[in-house]
């Protein structure tokens, strides 16, 4: 199986309490969870109705006021409904999403290279290096004035919500990366990040046996069957 982004889904809004529902349609997904807020910490650590252990994965912040952090469970069976939830001390202005990624090495979801994940606290994403040549460049930027940012080059949007500072993206690359620049585009561009993150996820290996290629077709001893 390819890696795919197989769902998602996003909140932007003011609350004390973010609901994400998010539903699958394979099982063995890798469920990522990225959140930029207004300066209010979260409370505790995120949850959800199917009981999956939320690990943090990694935060970027451009002046102390507005982070943005990511976070990734592993689902081994499909999911329906699942309510995901993010509390915080207060309500604040948050933009979130969920989503789920197919195809991905299920036991070490993450590219091993040593620089993963990259972080910057405003510019641009950069010096992006991976270890393996099949994987899904994830990228999250919070945004200081530039309220419309769009996709970069390359890049798909995994939830980008109009007017609100904040782009989840991705891009699925079939060879080794070594110093890449991982940007945006809109308004201001890089220059106006206020936080970005850029992460790796590694696809599954391949499980190909050579005897299924021979189909119908194939021959054991003492003849055809």
């Amino acid at each position: 199986m390819t890696l795919a982004i197989n769902s998602s889904t996003g909140y932007s809004g003011s609350t004390a309490s973010v609901s994400l529902t998010l539903s699958t349609t394979v099982a063995n997904c890798i469920i990522g969870v990225a959140y930029a807020d207004n300066g209010y910490p979260n409370t505790g650590s995120i949850t959800d109705t199917a009981g999956l252990t939320y690990t943090f994965r990694a935060a970027a912040n451009g002046g102390g006021s507005q982070p943005i952090e990511f976070y990734y469970a592993k689902a081994s069976s499909i999911l329906t409904g699942n309510v995901i939830t993010i509390n915080y001390s207060s309500s604040t202005f948050v933009d979130a999403c969920a989503f789920a990624i197919s195809g991905a090495n299920f036991t070490t979801p993450f590219d091993s290279n040593v620089g993963l994940p990259y972080t910057a606290s405003s510019g641009t994403v950069t010096g992006v290096s991976t270890t393996n040549a099949n994987d899904m460049l994830l990228s999250f930027y919070r945004q200081s004035s530039n309220s419309s940012p769009t996709v970069g080059s390359g890049f798909t949007s995994i939830y980008n919500p109009a007017g609100e500072y904040f782009i989840a993206q991705y891009q699925i690359v079939s060879s080794t990366q070594s110093g890449l620049s991982v940007g945006i585009g809109g308004g201001t561009t890089n220059t106006d990040a206020n936080g970005g993150i850029v992460d790796a996820i590694q696809q599954a290996a391949s499980t190909f046996n050579p005897a299924w290629a021979l189909g119908s077709n194939r021959v054991f001893a003492g003849g055809p069957h």
